[in-house]
């Protein structure tokens, strides 16, 4: 996936890629990661920014979705993220025959 930086980030959205062209091959629908996710978001993120000002990301915080409620501090409100992220992978792949390996 072009416009991601960083190895964990190139490695996460190549797999994807790559089963998603296993997928295809087979005639299959594309697995789309949730915004809630680092992958998700990161997809989402490439795919929707405007070409103009497109900055090639990391993963981080600011691309996942805001939580519904407000967390003031910086830890908890990362942590609060990451669980909710974590629950999100948890039912998308429940959810997902191909996941499940």
């Amino acid at each position: 996936m072009t416009g991601v930086e960083g190895y964990v980030e190139s490695a996460g959205s190549g797999l994807v890629a790559g089963v998603n062209a296993y997928l295809r091959a087979k005639g299959e629908e594309d697995i789309i990661f949730p915004k809630a996710t680092a992958l998700g978001s990161m997809a989402y993120y490439i795919t929707h920014a405007s070409a103009k000002h497109f900055q090639p990301m990391n993963a981080n915080y600011s691309l996942i979705p805001k939580l519904p409620e407000k967390i003031r501090q910086k830890r908890e409100r990362n942590m609060a993220v990451s669980m909710k992220a974590l629950d999100t992978l948890a039912e998308f792949k429940e959810n997902n025959a191909v996941l499940k390996v």
